[in-house]
């Protein structure tokens, strides 16, 4: 694994630096010393590394051995062949080890001093050791049984079934070392010196058990109905059994008898459908026992003395008893269309969906949990929109084949509800950005989209460039604070479409998926933070690097009060990227015909037209901050089968 932090230091260290400065004491590597003219002296404080540095002399490697298998069973009952029971038993089993070193060389870790030393180890040169272990175990059970039986024009299958999944993951805790490189004993081991105590082993589980039922009839393939329930429980919420049910109808209007000789259309079916899901996955905070009271081992810091020995205490965590599943009401319409003798098919579905007991994190008054964030069942939201999928085959013969896909969808969604405040309430401020201590650019608010951003209006001077330090006053009470702050735009884009092709000519075949978001915006924090000239004025010792749009905005300082809650950082990252492109070639029978060989060349991430003057248009939270690219991957295959 790549050291992270090169990606922040490639963007803040001096471009005009040389990487290299024959320093040995460095690896060779240029960095900022405290006293340039002596070259065992410390890196300065709070300045760029090396980025090059970083990579070269950190190796962070591990061993992953997984096995994934299932066997199913399906047995006809002899004395009702229409019944047959089904098992399904499986299981995914993950064990991986091990360590990051970071050399003695590194300047990071140049002047690590250790915790303990004695004679041998007195004054030993920086490196840290770090290893690493987990384990993954997850099981599977699920047994139903199918009944299906055809009577006349009706067709009717049942369903009923159990299911059982285990997840468990496990981790020990080691230390850290000081002097994996460089520091050897007479036998030549690396000599480690325990840098910090081991913490606590993290051991954490959870099980789902369901029970299910699932209906079907069909009379004539004219009318469809299908019923189904869900008993799910989960041992996060051990208290709660909720009952998920659902029902859908269709009428497969072809079918009909003044409709089957129709040319025009070759499918014609209406859909209605209902149903409740729910969700139980919980912030990271809240861990696999989010609703019972537990205890952890505290750090080295909060040790407590008693008779001249040192303990490190446990601490009660927060916990909320009344936890339950989210869950989400779907209500949804459709019609399928075909023309042409199933050359172009189309179907386009409506629907609406309402969210309530949202898991969601917020913070808490003091004296009334053993932390000030947890989660909760705090609110509602909904969603509403349109999808629309055509697929059309526009060339079809002997040798020559095109078929194509079109898909697009559109969502409006709303947050309805964060349950009582106080009056005042804004919302809850979410997507803390870098450099800026304590700022939140993301809110969740009554009435607005849940990935909205919250910003502070910027104010430009008549070329259209940012003046410094200077918004917007919103409320007209005379001063700008976080009162003026407004929700701007946001980072899910409402607009979603999608284009492939796929073209054969004899044995040559051309594949390509073109992607596209709409609508959506992104906070580039590269900018916020780099943009301003104080990277080059902020300090008499060194130089920073900053970004081009410096040289646009003139901006004098990042420090600037509500500069990093600026809208003038929040730019419109609609995209259109072709995610793969593939080109095939089927030799043929090789080997007297013993076998069959095709070649393909594919590339992935092709390239991405954009606006969005960051480096990726496409992120999850809307907040950009050292987001590593993505990489565009060459793939020659050949596949052999014989």
């Amino acid at each position: 694994f790549a050291d992270n932090g090169a990606i922040g230091a490639a963007a803040a260290f001096n471009p005009t630096l040389p990487v290299y400065s024959g320093n040995s004491a460095y690896g060779g590597y240029y960095e900022y010393l405290q006293d340039p003219t002596n070259p065992n002296s410390a890196q300065q404080q709070n300045v760029p590394s090396n980025p090059v540095a970083q990579l070269r002399l950190t190796r962070d490697r591990s061993t992953v051995l997984r096995s994934i298998g299932n066997i199913q069973l399906d047995y006809k009952l002899h004395f009702l062949p229409d019944l047959h029971a089904n098992l399904n038993v499986g299981y995914d089993v993950l064990r991986s080890e091990g360590a990051k070193n970071q050399s003695t060389q590194l300047a990071s870790t140049y002047f690590n001093t250790p915790r303990v030393a004695d004679a041998s180890t007195a004054g030993a040169r920086g490196g840290l050791y770090s290893p690493y272990k987990q384990n993954r175990d997850n099981k599977l059970l699920e047994f139903y049984l199918n009944y299906s039986k055809q009577f006349g024009d009706h067709r009717i299958e049942a369903l009923a079934g159990y299911s059982y999944q285990d997840f468990v993951t496990t981790a020990p805790s080691f230390p850290s070392y000081l002097g994996q490189d460089g520091n050897y004993d007479a036998s030549g081991q690396p000599r480690l010196i325990e840098r910090t105590g081991a913490g606590q082993p993290y051991d954490s589980r959870y099980r789902i058990y369901s029970f299910y039922g699932r209906l079907n009839y069909n009379f004539q393939d004219r009318y469809l109905f299908t019923a189904t329930v869900r008993n799910d429980n989960s041992s996060r919420f051990p208290n709660e059994h909720p009952l998920f049910p659902a029902a859908s109808v269709a009428w497969r209007i072809k079918g009909e008898d003044f409709l089957k000789d129709n040319t025009t259309f070759s499918e014609l079916k209406l859909r209605v459908g209902y149903g409740r899901t729910g969700q139980q996955d919980v912030f990271g905070v809240a861990g696999d026992y989010p609703t019972i009271p537990r205890y952890t081992l505290n750090t080295l810091n909060a040790q407590y003395q008693f008779g001249g020995v040192a303990y490190r205490p446990y601490s009660p965590l927060g916990y909320n008893s009344r936890l339950r599943w989210e869950t989400t009401d779907t209500y949804n319409a459709g019609l399928d269309l075909g023309f042409l003798d199933g050359r172009v098919t189309a179907s386009v579905d409506a629907y609406y969906r309402k969210t309530v007991d949202l898991l969601n994190g917020i913070f808490l008054p003091g004296l009334t949990n053993f932390t000030n964030y947890y989660v909760f069942n705090v609110g509602s939201l909904e969603n509403r929109g349109v999808e629309l999928n055509l697929n059309i085959n526009p060339v079809r013969t002997n040798d020559f084949r095109w078929d194509v896909n079109i898909n697009g969808t559109y969502n409006k969604n709303k947050i309805t509800s964060l349950g009582p405040q106080q009056e005042g309430f804004v919302g809850i401020e979410t997507n803390g950005v870098s450099g800026g201590t304590g700022t939140n650019i993301g809110i969740f608010s009554v009435g607005q989209v849940s990935s909205a951003f919250y910003a502070t209006k910027q104010v430009y001077d008549a070329n259209g460039k940012p003046l410094d330090g200077v918004f917007a006053d919103l409320n007209g009470d005379g001063k700008v604070d976080a009162s003026d702050r407004y929700i701007y735009k946001q980072s899910a884009p409402p607009v979603i479409l999608g284009f492939s092709s796929n073209m054969t000519y004899k044995k040559l075949s051309l594949a390509f998926t073109l992607r596209s978001n709409i609508g959506n915006y992104v906070y580039n924090n590269i900018q916020s933070g780099n943009g301003t000239y104080y990277g080059i004025l902020g300090s008499t010792s060194f130089l920073s690097n900053i970004t081009s749009d410096a040289l646009f905005t003139e901006l004098p300082n990042a420090n600037a009060a509500n500069h990093y809650s600026s809208d003038y950082y929040i730019q419109n990252a609609s995209f259109l990227r072709m995610q793969n492109a593939t080109l095939g070639y089927n030799v043929g029978k090789i080997f007297r015909d013993r076998g069959n060989l095709n070649l393909s060349f594919a590339v992935q991430n092709v390239f991405v037209i954009t606006k969005y003057t960051g480096l990726d248009p496409e992120i999850s939270n809307g907040v950009d901050n050292n987001t590593y690219p993505r990489p565009r991957v060459y793939t020659f295959g050949l596949n052999l089968n014989i």
